[in-house]
């Protein structure tokens, strides 16, 4: 999966399960859509209709917490688009800054793969 796509995904994370709109952050985890930010939580950076594929309203992309699905919901995915380069340098800055409930790590491993996946043409 390339870093810095949508997916819309139908899931049994939720309940009850549902499609869900996601960006892959690296490797096989990926952030979350939500129609409102998730209080209590810190790093729930606001985002605009249109500013990523798929996003048709103003939402937010849960930063501060990082998901992985199983084969059978990746297999059912569909992929809306990929973000651009300014899109995942503000992730980066929501994640390195805000998402303070991420371990450690996974914010370094997270921040590092976007920052590579920007360096390619």
């Amino acid at each position: 999966m390339t870093i810095g796509s949508v997916l819309r995904i139908y899931t049994v994370l939720t309940n009850p399960p549902k499609t869900k709109i996601v960006l892959c952050v690296g490797g096989h985890m990926f952030l979350w859509f939500n129609t409102d930010a998730r209080k209590g939580r810190p790093a729930q950076m606001p985002v605009k209709a249109g500013e990523a594929p798929g996003i048709t309203r103003d939402c937010f992309l849960d930063c501060g917490r990082a998901t992985t699905f199983s084969a059978r919901e990746m297999a059912s995915a569909v992929v809306c688009g990929v973000v651009d380069n300014p899109f995942l340098q503000r992730v980066i800055e929501e994640v390195e800054q805000r998402a303070s409930s991420l371990p450690q790590g996974q914010r370094k491993t997270i921040c590092a793969a976007m920052r590579e996946a920007m360096t390619r043409p």
